[in-house]
């Protein structure tokens, strides 16, 4: 599934990351947007949502709060849908400075622990603003305990990638694959960028 990303991450690079302004929605859209046009022109058997609850069987029943239920920014599933068959959960966060990295500990890579999503294997996504993304890593590390930090991997695509585990609060370890996109670009003109243009022209 990262290798798509990374595919999708390179046709946006080409558009010149056009993007409605650098917040991760608005850059996680447009990828999902992406990522669909490849499954599409590959006609591979699964299928990208965006912002998709993760259920619980005890959320089904009716013995858990649904309020509580993770929501990934991207989520795999295989075609056709039988059952819940996730095949692969990625979370998607802004890197570039420290208060960044934190937050793609805190609010990325400890969703994985937590155990908010299932399986064994899952991915980040870095949208890199600012500083190299090949060592984007090295910040995010320092959030992290040694066994736990980011390992450089062989780029996918071209683009900076790296591995990861983590203990889950099942005990069990939680292997993360990360891709580092470089959206240090301005991209498309922000939204009010777009207004002033609109009201000079009108």
């Amino acid at each position: 599934m990262l290798d798509l990303i990374a595919h999708a991450a390179l046709v946006w690079e080409s558009r010149l990351h056009p993007r409605w302004d650098n917040g991760e929605v608005a850059c996680t859209v447009v990828l999902v947007g992406l990522v669909r046009e490849l499954i599409h022109q590959l006609d591979v058997d699964y299928w990208v949502e965006s912002e998709v609850a993760e259920l619980t069987p005890e959320m089904l029943r009716g013995e858990a709060s649904p309020r509580v239920a993770g929501r990934a920014d991207m989520k795999f599933l295989v075609l056709p849908p039988i059952g819940d068959r996730l095949t692969f959960v990625v979370e998607c966060k802004r890197l570039g400075n420290d208060v960044l990295a934190a937050e793609f500990v805190a609010e990325g890579i400890d969703r994985f622990r937590r155990g908010k999503y299932q399986g064994e294997r899952g991915g980040m996504l870095g949208y890199v603003q600012d500083g190299p993304p090949d060592e984007a890593h090295l910040t995010i590390n320092s959030f992290l305990n040694q066994p736990e930090h980011l390992s450089p991997t062989p780029a996918r695509q071209g683009i900076p990638s790296f591995a990861s585990a983590h203990p889950t609060s099942s005990a069990e370890l939680v292997k993360l694959g990360h891709v580092m996109i470089d959206l240090r670009s301005p991209g498309s003109p922000s939204r009010s960028a777009r207004l002033q243009r609109t009201e000079v022209s009108s």
